[in-house]
């Protein structure tokens, strides 16, 4: 049988490799950091970014927690049939046409959310991987994917501890809060 590794392009036959790609926390800041780098250069050819860009003062970070895009337009057209209904004023009497609070913001993104090892993700991984830059296992948190679930061998957990966001913040001299 031969060995067959993943990558972000699809599958890839690679003989010399193991069967299975291992996604520790160096795979994924690697990753992270090419995806970054062609996402400046995309918006340096589009005339954005660059020398002249406005840096953030301050980060206010909204989890939705399950906002998917179901569940986001879900609550779109709920919003809009229930504006409707109790005589306000909407765009469409289907709701389809309203606008979430967060639709309005000036920067909003979304992520791709799964675990190493299963495509539904909780919320522990998912948060892993949001504020660390580092997915990780179903049923963990703020470790990397070298580490089982309910691994309990401190010198193991250790090995997978990750740094995120409030760290990175904090060494470089910022204020932080949740």
């Amino acid at each position: 049988m031969s060995n067959f590794t993943i990558d972000v392009w699809g599958l890839k036959k690679k003989p010399s490799q193991p069967s299975v790609l291992f996604q520790d926390s160096v795979f994924w800041r690697d990753f992270g950091r090419a995806d970054l780098s062609r996402t400046l250069r995309r918006l340096r050819r589009a005339g954005l970014g660059g020398a002249g860009a406005q840096v953030a003062r301050n980060v206010v970070i909204f989890v939705g927690d399950g906002m998917g895009g179901q569940t986001s337009t879900m609550a779109r057209i709920y919003k809009g049939q229930k504006l409707e209904s109790e005589g306000g004023s909407t765009l469409d009497p289907n709701g389809e046409g309203e606008e979430l609070v967060w639709e309005s913001f000036p920067a909003v993104g979304i992520s791709k959310t799964y675990n190493t090892n299963r495509q539904v993700a909780d919320s522990a991984g998912t948060a892993t991987a949001l504020f660390s830059g580092v997915k990780t296992r179903l049923g963990v948190i703020g470790v990397d994917a070298t580490v089982p679930r309910n691994e309990c061998d401190p010198r193991v957990v250790e090995k997978g501890k990750l740094r995120g966001m409030l760290h990175w913040a904090v060494e470089a001299g910022k204020d932080t809060g949740m």
